[in-house]
């Protein structure tokens, strides 16, 4: 009998044990579906609403069921389950009027972006159009006409708009000098030195100082005034009509190309110079070439030779001196010359923005 009874106390309790088992297992599998159900409703998936409609209806089913077997009026359970409803409604509610003050203030700050970032837009806008046209302001409105010879120039300016500039200026009835400028820099930052520079420069020349003399006195002037961070690639030529002389000299401007009709070769007029403003002991050597009948000067600033196109390759030195001998092989005068060039330059860019000025003067002497 004692046999029977422990074998009986045995089951029981393996009966408890997995009763247990099985109640905690089918927890788990309950709360995984309910983790699963709540995911989609919040997923938004379809159906998943339907899913937790039941599931709910369940939940308060066994809330209910276990109320009555403690006791409990239904109703009190019903109370409960209302009021936390009502408690969760207004959760829900002061969060979205928090989410709509929040949306409200975001909007204002997009908005108050967006008018700051106008406002910004059309400050530099004004600040681009002001410096074109104080760079345009700087340049001559027609050419020199001087029986003999052509003259022709034109500056197109960058998106950004650059430094450069080119200018005349009438030395004596025989002499007329031919400038070429680009000062470091863009926009405002670039316009400011320029009109500096070109004050100084017209100032300067009114002196009548030999070419020597007058890089030597803008290159000291310009390193006292610039910051250390500006300074002035510039070029002059001094074209003596009567002699058909050219004496040129150059601070970081790239070579001027000279055409000789009778051979129809062309040459660099190599004279090198640091660029004003950068030593306060710089000299500044000067060449000269005699011109013949046919023959031109092309001065291009570095914004034609760097030219890029949408390869990032370079219209580069070799390309804008064969475009200048096809050009003078074809006798173009020195505006058609000049147009040849710049659209050679833009047929090779294409849309391609460029970063620099383009710049180009073009003297020749009529055969």
């Amino acid at each position: 009998m004692l046999y029977v009874a422990l074998i009986g106390i045995s089951l029981g309790l393996e009966s408890d044990i997995f009763q247990s088992l099985f109640n905690i297992f089918f927890l788990i599998i309950f709360l995984e579906m309910l983790r699963v159900v709540i995911v989609a409703i919040f997923k938004k998936k379809d159906g998943a609403w339907l899913i937790g409609i039941g599931f709910g209806s369940l939940i308060l089913g066994l809330v209910f069921q276990s109320l009555d077997q403690l006791g409990v009026p239904a109703f009190l359970g019903f109370l409960v389950i209302v009021i936390m409803s009502v408690h969760l409604a207004r959760k829900v509610a002061r969060t979205n009027r928090e989410l709509e003050t929040q949306l409200v203030e975001v909007e204002k700050l997009s908005a108050e972006n967006l008018e700051q970032e106008r406002t910004l837009r059309e400050e530099a806008e004004k600040e681009l159009q002001t410096a074109h046209d104080m760079q345009m302001g700087l340049m001559p409105s027609e050419s020199p006409r001087i029986q003999g010879f052509d003259i022709s120039g034109r500056c197109i300016p960058a998106s950004q708009v650059g430094g450069d500039f080119f200018q005349y200026f009438p030395i004596s009835d025989n002499r007329l000098a031919i400038s070429l400028a680009d000062v470091t820099g863009h926009a405002m930052e670039a316009a400011v030195p320029v009109m500096m520079f070109s004050g100084v420069l017209e100032s300067e020349i009114k002196h009548g100082e030999s070419l020597v003399d007058l890089f030597s006195s803008l290159n000291e002037t310009l390193h006292k005034t610039l910051d250390k961070r500006t300074f002035v690639c510039f070029a002059m030529g001094e074209l003596d009509t009567a002699k058909k002389k050219f004496r040129l000299s150059n601070g970081g401007c790239p070579y001027p190309y000279h055409f000789k009709a009778a051979s129809s070769e062309i040459v660099e007029l190599q004279v090198d110079g640091y660029p004003l403003g950068v030593r306060a002991e710089s000299s500044y050597p000067v060449i000269e070439a005699q011109l013949d009948p046919g023959d031109r000067i092309v001065f291009c600033s570095d914004g034609i030779i760097e030219a890029e196109n949408q390869s990032g390759e370079l219209f580069g030195f070799e390309r804008t001196a064969e475009t200048i001998g096809k050009g003078c092989s074809q006798a173009l005068s020195a505006p058609p010359l000049l147009d040849f060039l710049i659209n050679e330059v833009k047929a090779f860019s294409g849309d391609t923005p460029q970063g620099d000025d383009q710049t180009i003067v073009v003297l020749q002497v009529e055969a």
